[in-house]
């Protein structure tokens, strides 16, 4: 091993020994750049933002995918959901989440999952579970959950730029 006291000073990489296009750079002041396959995969600007394929990124986290990549992001969770969260300066404990309960789309708002996607395309809203074939979604009044109901007989009623459907279940 090597020790050192004091700074060391570089002009511009850092290369791997025996693998001369995998390097750590320094290209501009106050910029780090990772390369791999000769190519800049990683960077961290001036002002503090990182990019992901991306050697200008102008945001926090910047992730650019090669052409023909569809996929640009994965996380992954060792639990049965996994969550993403956004947060701002007034944003309660675990406000808004974007996650995954198996194949399951979820969002949360308020703490609460809101609203729900199965994977076979069913959906819920506010707490309710997923409806069947021939549910509508009612609404329990101002602060209350929907539920879903079962129709019996609709009416549609029409005027200039509405349709609306009514049913009693």
């Amino acid at each position: 091993g090597v020790t050192l006291g004091g700074d060391i000073e570089i002009a511009d990489k850092i290369v791997h020994e025996g693998d001369t296009n995998t390097a750590i750079r320094f290209p501009s002041a106050d910029t780090i750049t990772a390369e791999t396959g000769g190519s800049e995969r990683v960077r961290i600007s001036s002002a503090g933002h990182l990019g992901v394929g991306d050697n200008n990124p102008d945001t926090r986290l910047s992730v650019t995918a090669a052409s023909g990549t569809d996929v640009t992001a994965k996380f992954t969770s060792t639990d049965a959901t996994a969550w993403i969260q956004f947060r701002d300066n007034s944003t309660t404990d675990t406000g808004v989440m974007v996650g995954a309960s198996g194949d399951n789309l979820l969002l949360r708002a308020g703490s609460s999952t809101r609203f729900q996607i199965g994977s076979s395309g069913q959906f819920g809203i506010g707490g309710a579970t997923y409806g069947s074939s021939g549910q509508v979604l009612t609404s329990g009044g101002s602060g209350s959950a929907v539920t879903w109901s079962t129709v019996t007989s609709t009416t549609i009623n029409s005027n200039a730029d509405n349709r609306i459907i009514t049913g009693s279940g």
